[in-house]
Formats: structure tokens, C-alpha cells, sequence
């Protein structure tokens, strides 16, 4: 199945996320890092509080390159999503300017291992 954007996807997720969706959001083929898959991810839980338990969270932008997503989907769920990720455009913009300085702004781990990372980046900041 080629990846288009719109596409709403299972893919591999993290114990107690099951429900999680994967939505393609836009995808470049960019001259210096090849093709990035930008995705959202629904149903997401992140425990940003050590000791507390996990809070749902709508993840509305994370770049992939395009075998990572490959590796990382199960089954496409729908071929347009409806599901909104508001915050995608203005994080897609920053992204670009910085993959256009030559900097890797990419996960390059699975999407669930990526979620973690993301988890963690963010409850460091929080302290």
C-alpha cells in the first residue's frame, strides 16, 4: 500500500495505547534528507508526572523517514481521516526551516519507541 496523505493507521503501539491511530499529515520529499513522513498520533497516553498516571494526548506533529513509518504500521484504517491535529502547520513550519539548515529533525525509531522518547523529552522539561 503506498502511504498517502490523509491516510488513518494502526500501527505498532505502546501497552495500553491499542487504540491509538497514526494520521498522515503531509509527506516531503526533501532534497537532503530523502522522504519524511509527518504524521499526528490520537490516543496517545504520556505520563508527564512521575507517579501519576497517564494522560491522554493528541501528539500533532512527529517526522519520520518513510521506512520507520513502513515498519510501524499495521492497517490502514481509513483512506481520509477526519481526525484534527490544529497544531500541525505552525510545528511543520518550524520543522522545515530547520530541515532547510541542514539539520536531521526526524525520529528514527518506531513510532512507539519514538512516543516514549517524546514522553521523556517532555517531563525533563517539566522539572
Amino acid at each position: 500500500v503506498d502511504l498517502a496523505v490523509g491516510q488513518q493507521w494502526s500501527y505498532a503501539t505502546r501497552k495500553g495505547e491499542e487504540a491509538s491511530q497514526l494520521v498522515i499529515l503531509r509527506i516531503d520529499d526533501h532534497p537532503k534528507i530523502g522522504k519524511v513522513i509527518h504524521v499526528g498520533i490520537s490516543g496517545a497516553r504520556l505520563r508527564l508526572v512521575a507517579g501519576q498516571p497517564p494522560a491522554a494526548w493528541t501528539i500533532g506533529h512527529m517526522p519520520f523517514p518513510e521506512a520507520v513509518v513502513r515498519k510501524s504500521v499495521t492497517k490502514l484504517e481509513r483512506a481520509r481521516s477526519e481526525l484534527v491535529f490544529d497544531e500541525f502547520e505552525k510545528s511543520y513550519a518550524g520543522w522545515k526551516i530547520e530541515a532547510d539548515a541542514g539539520k536531521k529533525q526526524f525520529w528514527t525509531m518506531q513510532v512507539a519507541k519514538a512516543i516514549d522518547g517524546l514522553e521523556t523529552m517532555i517531563r525533563k522539561n517539566r522539572k
